[in-house]
């Protein structure tokens, strides 16, 4: 049995049997989490048939992982300290439980002119079910991170090969800010994997019209939408940008295509309010101030925003390299005081570590795939910007950073293939002196081994 499969399997039984001894709902978590795992995996089958890439063990092993993180963070952390992690968890919690009530009939409905989001009302339909068990959700979050793991796998396959791909789910998998998010009870993971799979999908109708990645593409820009409606924009821009990168000698085709992209776009932000953010130029600077001062106050880790008058666009503009730089480089090591700075060092010293192999590897897709990894990098680009000139709050900066660090991984992924690749040519080839040397001994050999001629007999 491979190896993600052998930790799932010991973790699972473990928090089973804990649960068995009374800790607060594991036993159904598990239970719950297995179904929703093992339903999973079939159609994980059908994407990676063959297992070229083997997702169904990345998968098990994400899973693995992110089960064990969610049972430290509610059982110990939030025991000792509810919220530290993700103060927006207790109100999910809070607002789930409430909802539950509605759907039981017991008070009437909080969301009569709106949709209560993805996560309130998941939660909400599994605590009208099973009770008030905050680990059910936390648990099928942790499934939902094993699916980003094999969105990675596939976007990292299209962009490359198999065994890139193989090798940025394995990074999406212990990537332990990745683990941490998707062990919440937060809208991270799943907006995350409408992201991954949306992007993937467009990639796979870009070189290959098909309804069912159109019905995936759909299915994913819904559950982003459902759940950080603006992050809709981001994706759109990465796509928009595709098209205009297009081949001539595929123009008609590509027209076609983006003709129904863009009605379905256009459809799903109307019908969700995901342009309702920009309402025009005078709003949408107030609404970004309001919610930049909302960011700032109260936080121990807010970004300086009175370096520069951010109440114009000449402002926003000279905000930007500092919010880029705080996006991807934060939080920075051994400076904060937090247990959650502090936890996050070995991480950031990782990051700054593999930067080059970032960078290289971005460079070798760019050169090699650019039309493929171009929506990827928009995206990228697009999200970055548009969360650093809003968020002044280092932690949540840090915490958006984990919708867009699948593409670095995926170029991290790149860079490591190739120099593996790299190193066994170099072994391969053997110097002069030394092939010289080998033929001098294999022709010892053969004629040591070569019959000799029998001597003249003497007459």
């Amino acid at each position: 049995m491979r190896f993600g499969f052998q930790l799932l399997l010991f973790v699972a039984a473990t928090m089973a049997g804990a649960g068995v001894m009374g800790l607060d709902g594991l036993t159904l978590a598990v239970l719950l989490g297995l179904t929703f795992l093992g339903a999973s995996l079939l159609v994980v089958q059908r994407l990676d048939p063959g297992r070229e890439i083997g997702l169904d063990d990345m998968m098990a092993l994400g899973v693995a992982l992110r089960w064990v993180m969610a049972s430290f963070t509610y059982l110990v952390v939030n025991k000792a300290s509810p919220g530290l992690v993700a103060p927006d968890e207790i109100y999910y919690d809070n607002a789930s439980l409430y909802y539950s009530e509605f759907l039981l009939g017991h008070v009437p409905d909080p969301y009569i002119d709106a949709s209560p989001g993805g996560v309130i009302l998941t939660s909400g339909i599994v605590f009208r079910f099973f009770g008030f068990v905050p680990m059910v959700p936390r648990y099928i979050n942790g499934v939902l991170g094993g699916w980003t793991v094999v969105a990675a796998g596939l976007i990292g396959r299209r962009l490359a090969n198999a065994e890139v791909g193989r090798r940025a789910a394995l990074l999406t998998a212990i990537t332990p800010s990745l683990v941490l998010w998707a062990s919440l009870n937060t809208k991270d993971t799943a907006t995350l994997l409408g992201a991954e799979m949306a992007l993937w999908a467009f990639l796979e109708m870009r070189d290959r019209f098909r309804l069912s990645m159109l019905a995936c593409f759909v299915a994913s820009l819904l559950l982003v939408a459902y759940n950080r409606t603006y992050q809709v924009s981001f994706i759109v821009a990465g796509v928009a940008a595709s098209f205009i990168m297009a081949e001539r000698g595929r123009l008609l085709r590509n027209l076609g295509v983006s003709v129904v992209l863009g009605a379905v776009v256009v459809v799903i932000v109307r019908t969700t309010g995901a342009a309702e953010f920009a309402t025009g130029d005078g709003a949408t600077m107030a609404t970004i101030n309001t919610l930049r001062e909302a960011y700032a106050t109260g936080a121990g880790s807010a970004i300086n925003i009175r370096l520069v008058d951010t109440s114009t666009p000449a402002g926003l503009a000279l905000l930007a390299p500092f919010g880029l730089f705080y996006f991807f480089f934060a939080p920075i090591p051994f400076t904060g005081t937090s247990i959650i700075s502090q936890a996050t060092t070995p991480e950031m010293l990782a990051w700054y570590y593999l930067l080059g192999s970032t960078w290289r590897g971005m460079v070798q897709l760019t050169r090699h795939r650019f039309r493929a990894i171009a929506p990827l990098l928009v995206y990228v680009g697009a999200s970055s910007i548009g969360w650093s000139l809003v968020v002044t709050n280092v932690g949540t900066l840090y915490r958006y950073r984990g919708q867009v660090f699948f593409v670095m991984i995926i170029c991290i992924a790149t860079d490591m293939v190739r120099r593996k690749h790299e190193r066994a040519a170099r072994a391969a080839v053997v110097p002069p002196e030394i092939a010289y040397a080998r033929a001098l001994a294999a022709r010892r050999e053969t004629e040591a081994a070569r019959p000799r001629a029998a001597a003249p007999a003497n007459r």
